[in-house]
């Protein structure tokens, strides 16, 4: 995106593919998809030639290959998405006062302080 032009309706922002830090993933991935494939040619030569064991390892480099694949398209085309803004705190206004959740919330508060009043507390709890 240009400097001057305004984030895509869909609440998300646009993802700049080619910065110094998304090269450096770009050439991580190649690595690894690469040593992938190349792990799975090896572990071909090595079935053929009698290793029975081999013929799994021949199917399961290039499956990691295809998921550092996955993996790196997801990255690529995800789009960052902001962060909702926090909810806010209701005010005291915000409630009715004849909010039967609010008088109960206020009933239960009065019981508590009344236990609290009648009980001794143990040195230091407050």
């Amino acid at each position: 995106m240009s400097a001057g032009s305004s984030p895509p309706p869909d609440g998300t922002t646009g993802r700049q593919v080619w910065t110094r830090r998304n090269v450096r993933h770009h050439a991580v991935f190649l690595a690894a998809v690469c040593f992938c494939f190349a792990a799975g040619w090896f572990e071909l030569t090595r079935a053929r030639h009698g290793r029975t064991i081999a013929w799994v390892y021949v199917f399961e480099w290039p499956l990691f290959g295809v998921l550092f694949v996955w993996m790196w398209w997801r990255l690529v085309t995800e789009r960052d998405v902001r962060r909702p803004s926090p909810p806010r705190t209701p005010r005291d206004g915000d409630i009715p006062e004849d909010d039967p959740g609010l008088r109960a919330w206020r009933a239960y508060l009065e019981a508590l302080e009344h236990d609290d009043n009648g009980t001794e507390r143990a040195p230091g709890s407050g």
